[in-house]
């Protein structure tokens, strides 16, 4: 789609949903993917209940971690509850420290990776409620807007 030009990299943004935040992740990885917005995004695979008979080294291989030097220095977003049992929010807090100090030791003392923390909603605290979608469609209207 960036090859035939019907996508313009710097008016594109994705989002994603729990596995969908996982998926807009790993595409931010993508050269022309320059903006990605998760939305309670599963950020280790480990940490899910139906991943627990998964092969580990097969894990390892999709882990977002291995994306860092890749998506460091683009614009992330997360919104997570303070308790979403379901995709675990302190992986969300910990994915996003490691690539803040990932841009940090790559002399961005300011990188473009937020994570808002809002209170839990919902069934293992893993729902979203309709402000936050607003806020972070705010966000994506900001980034390609300018």
């Amino acid at each position: 789609l960036f090859e035939k030009k019907w996508i313009e990299p710097h008016q594109f943004a994705i989002a994603g949903l729990s596995r969908g935040g996982y998926i807009a992740t790993y595409l931010l990885s993508h050269p022309q993917v320059q903006y990605a917005l998760g939305y309670a995004p599963v950020t280790d695979l480990n940490y899910l209940s139906e991943f627990q008979r998964v092969d580990r080294k097969q894990l390892e291989a999709l882990s977002l971690e291995n994306l860092i030097d890749k998506i460091y220095n683009k614009s992330l977003r997360y919104y997570i509850g303070n308790r979403d049992m379901k995709v675990g929010t302190s992986q969300a807090t910990d994915f996003v420290i490691k690539i803040a100090d990932y841009a940090y030791s790559h002399k961005i003392r300011s990188p473009k990776v937020e994570l808002i923390i809002s209170p839990s909603a919902g069934f293992l605290g893993h729902g979203t409620l309709p402000p936050t979608f607003r806020e972070g469609t705010e966000w994506i209207k900001k980034q390609i807007v300018q």
